[in-house]
């Protein structure tokens, strides 16, 4: 059964890849209580619970519009645990992002939450 965060999450990566940044932004939106902070902590623990479950994977683009490229592993896990990565991106930066696996949709799908 997936817990609140994790359905809310999913509901965001099932049709399309899904910044860090937004991630951390819908939490915080959902938990007004939580600080900046706080959603962050919150967004990577259910994040990492996700990619352990293998629901979702981990891509990165380098700008705007071009290909989003996989991370997988001990790099997914560390893209994951970096604060910066979770923050609104400015120019240039690369942009994590978190897609819903084929594994993923089926947990979302069959929740009914």
């Amino acid at each position: 059964m997936l817990s609140a965060d994790e359905f809310a999450i999913l509901d965001l990566a099932v049709e399309d890849s899904f910044g860090f940044w937004e991630i951390a932004s819908v939490i915080q939106q959902r938990q007004a209580d939580l600080s900046t902070a706080g959603a962050i902590d919150l967004a990577k623990n259910t994040v990492r619970r996700l990619l352990e479950m293998g629901f979702v994977s981990v891509c990165y683009q380098d700008d705007v519009g071009v290909e989003e490229l996989p991370v997988s592993g001990d790099d997914a896990s560390a893209a994951i645990v970096d604060g910066s990565n979770w923050e609104w991106p400015v120019g240039y930066q690369r942009m994590y992002r978190v897609l819903a696996t084929d594994e993923g949709r089926h947990a979302y799908y069959s929740s009914g939450s």
